[in-house]
C-alpha cells in the first residue's frame, strides 16, 4: 500500500494494523549510543566500589 492510500485511511481512524510490518518497528533515539563490554564494565564497577 502506498502512503497516499495509507494516510487518508489512517487519518479517518481506520484500523491499519494489518498493513504495518510490526517486526521492523523501532523507537528512534532509544538505541544505545555507546556500549561497553561486560568484562570492562564489571571491572570499572569493581574499581568504583560497586558490586
Amino acid at each position: 500500500m502506498k502512503a497516499s492510500e495509507f494516510e487518508p485511511r489512517f487519518n479517518e481512524a481506520e484500523d491499519m494494523s494489518d498493513h504495518i510490518d510490526w517486526s521492523r518497528a523501532r523507537r528512534p533515539d532509544l538505541d544505545p549510543k555507546h556500549t561497553r563490554s561486560r568484562d570492562r564494565a564489571q571491572s570499572q564497577d569493581e574499581e568504583a566500589g560497586f558490586r
